[in-house]
């Protein structure tokens, strides 16, 4: 009897596999048609249902013929039973390999065709005579890195900028927020915006494209906390700028040993660096280290100085303390700890340090101290499990009660000007604290990424610690009029940092007018 129902289920199988070999064919001819229209992406999810459907009605008419059969002539032995399930696991093998094919071969279809039609949009004659060019901002923090050169934007004629406020995931969280905040700094300085707050990214996308801009710039070069429809391959139907919002200390993976896991692409080698049209960048040996991964043009990274820096530099004199003046000035540091806490690039030392530094702010009224966080440093918390968000709320609240002590999030350049003295654990105000000339102690934490040659300027040019008991007593120090003993090493850490020259606001709106310029002629010669 069991033999009966071999060739019984041998036919369905041979007959699902020529169903499955139908539908093969049929989606070759989907993919063939993704390439003529967009809507055949419709016509490719209809596909997907219909061969999903197909499945489930096949296992189905296989496993009912399997029972029918057994009803008929009886029990089925233990050896058919296990041809059967080798020849059903069989198929469903088969079956999840064309999945993952087709699924793997549509995706590079889709990015193909979107990415064409990107660049067919980029290089379509522009209807306007003056540049276009979209600030795509998310971060306050980071706004002095474009400050100047919108501002320089708005009083030429030749260029049309425009600012959009947009959602922001810190560290990748995938919880996107925070647009509103932007929009009301933008407010606050008189900077007309778009708000693109809205939850499906794509919408904002679509506004993006209808203002045919003819330069994008986005504050991060990482994906991870971007919203979908901002992220590097949805936006490359414009020319893609980047001015970097902070100067990189930390060695990358080609300054360390090969395969080290410690050293990373991350700052120069991600894929808005390839795809990007100008890269400007702070020095010649930032240049070279962009160029060192050979997937760059090199024409397309320019050496034009650093923004940010001398946005900076102008706070000087303009100096803003949070604080009320309560009598006899008191003594002013600003703390300003990393989120990099027990990984990632392992800075971070807020757990090694946070209760002392309450208990001291409670027990020395005679010094206000203004906590400058990293904006991640909650969801870096949180990640290396040292406080709960409520933990890390009720801190920060115990802090702000203290009648010496208050937080400052945002623009932060009044802010060191009025200072005395910062505290920190890296990583960029390492390099912008000492435009100030005022002294800086370093809390190593000794775990940390190594430093790049700019890095080790920074750390020379700084007092290190590397415990609080040493913090507290060189805080002190100072405030009791100690010389800083880092001044030639301040100096030369400036030197690297402000090369001189030109403006670097200057270098960037000329180097993007002559390219545009440039190349709308070219196309205008072609057609």
């Amino acid at each position: 009897m069991t033999e009966q129902i071999v060739p019984n289920v041998a036919g369905t199988l041979t007959d699902l596999s020529a169903r499955l070999q139908t539908l093969e064919e049929q989606l070759s001819a989907i993919t063939q048609k993704l390439q003529i229209s967009e809507e055949i992406q419709v016509e490719t999810v209809q596909f997907f249902v219909n061969l999903h459907n197909e499945q489930q009605q096949g296992f189905a008419i296989l496993q009912e013929q399997v029972r029918a059969t057994a009803d008929q002539f009886g029990e089925v032995t233990v050896n058919t039973m296990t041809e059967l399930n080798e020849s059903l696991q069989t198929v469903l093998r088969e079956f999840g390999t064309l999945l993952v094919r087709t699924g793997n071969g549509l995706h590079s279809q889709i990015h193909h065709v979107k990415q064409t039609a990107n660049l067919v949009l980029r290089n379509i004659p522009s209807r306007q005579e003056r540049i276009r060019c979209l600030f795509l901002v998310q971060s306050v923090t980071m706004w002095d890195a474009f400050a100047d050169v919108y501002a320089r934007m708005v009083e030429e004629p030749l260029f049309d900028p425009i600012v959009c406020s947009l959602n922001v995931s810190q560290l990748g969280s995938a919880n996107f927020t925070g647009e509103a905040d932007v929009s009301e700094f933008l407010k606050s300085q008189g900077i007309p915006h778009l708000r693109f707050g809205m939850e499906d990214s794509f919408e904002a996308l679509d506004i993006m494209k209808s203002l045919q801009p003819d330069v994008i710039f986005r504050q991060q070069f990482w994906e991870g906390g971007v919203q979908p429809g901002f992220q590097t391959g949805e936006i490359t139907f414009a020319r893609l700028c980047l001015i970097p919002y902070a100067a990189l200390i930390i060695q990358t993976h080609n300054d360390g040993p090969e395969g080290s896991d410690l050293y990373s692409p991350a700052w120069y080698d991600q894929f808005f660096h390839r795809m990007a049209w100008r890269i400007f960048c702070e020095n010649a040996e930032m240049r070279e280290t962009f160029l060192k991964p050979r997937r760059h043009d090199a024409g397309k990274i320019v050496v034009s100085g650093y923004p940010k820096f001398e946005k900076l530099l102008k706070a000087k004199g303009q100096g803003q303390w949070p604080i009320p003046e309560r009598g006899e000035r008191a003594y002013r540091v600003v703390w300003a700890p990393h989120h990099s806490v027990r990984g990632g690039l392992g800075f971070g030392v807020f757990d090694r340090m946070a209760m002392e530094m309450l208990a001291w702010a409670r027990s020395q009224p005679d010094i206000e101290f203004v906590l400058k966080p990293h904006p991640a440093l909650t969801e870096g918390l949180v990640r290396a499990k040292v406080m709960t968000e409520e933990q890390a709320r009720d801190y920060f609240k115990a802090w702000s009660a203290l009648p010496n002590c208050a937080i400052c999030d945002g623009l932060y350049g009044e802010l060191f000007d009025a200072s005395d003295l910062m505290i920190t654990d890296g990583i960029s105000f390492l390099t912008e604290y000492p435009l100030f000339d005022k002294p800086l102690v370093y809390f190593e934490s000794g775990c940390h990424v190594p430093f790049n040659a700019l890095g080790h300027k920074a750390n020379a040019a700084s007092h290190v610690v590397r415990d609080f008991a040493s913090l507290k007593s060189a805080v002190l120090s100072y405030k009791g009029g100690a010389p800083w003993k880092f001044e030639a090493e301040r100096a030369a850490l400036k030197e690297a940092l402000l090369p001189g020259g030109r403006s670097s606001v200057d270098v960037i709106i000329e180097n993007i007018a002559e390219g545009i310029h440039s190349e709308r002629q070219a196309i205008r010669s072609a057609g």
